[in-house]
Order: C-alpha cells, then structure tokens, then sequence
C-alpha cells in the first residue's frame, strides 16, 4: 500500500497538481491523507478513482481529509478528541483491511 501525504494549503487552488502527480504515478497511489484542505461544508470535492471522508473547519480553512482508491474497502470512524476546540483540531479517521491486515489511518 503506498500513501501520499499532502499539506493541500487549498485543495481547490492545488488540485490540478495533485491530479498530474496522480497521473504519472496512478498504480503506486492508494490513500491521500490532506491537511489544510480548505474545503466548503457545501460542496463536494471528488478526485477520479477516490472515495473521500473529511472533516472540515467552520470558516473554510484548515480542514483534513482521507481520498481512499475506490477498491478499497474502509469504514470512517469518529475520533473523540474531548475538550480540544473542534475549530482548531480537525481530525478524520478510517479503518481498512488490506492484505488480511486491519489498519487505522488518520488524518489532522
């Protein structure tokens, strides 16, 4: 399994570099765990072959997420992080099975 880690710092204004990346390097890319991802609470964000979970901030900045190939099986789940600001801290989970083996990936 190969994961790709990206500080987005805008995933609408970066997108199109993250897609050529992609592009040449299609097969070697299975997750994309993003911070700073930016992302509007009213829009949806896709990237072709990719299922998305994220968890955004209130005022459109800040913002994780986790792009999964859509032959994956994952399942999000919620991580509670108790007294923290949700405004400050936003983080997303997913657990997959790959290769027999159960993996818990996060993104913050």
């Amino acid at each position: 399994m190969n994961i790709l880690q990206w500080n987005a710092r805008s995933f609408m204004a970066n997108k199109e570099s993250l897609e050529i990346f992609l592009f040449n390097n299609e097969k070697d890319v299975d997750l994309i765990i993003l911070s700073e991802t930016w992302f509007n609470k009213h829009r949806n964000y896709n990237l072709k072959n990719f299922n998305c979970v994220r968890k955004d901030r209130m005022d459109n900045r800040g913002g994780s997420a986790i792009f999964i190939r859509t032959n994956i099986l994952s399942k999000f789940f919620n991580i509670d992080i108790g007294s923290v600001d949700k405004d400050i801290c936003q983080i997303c989970a997913i657990e997959i099975n790959y290769n027999k083996r159960k993996y818990y990936i996060v993104s913050i």
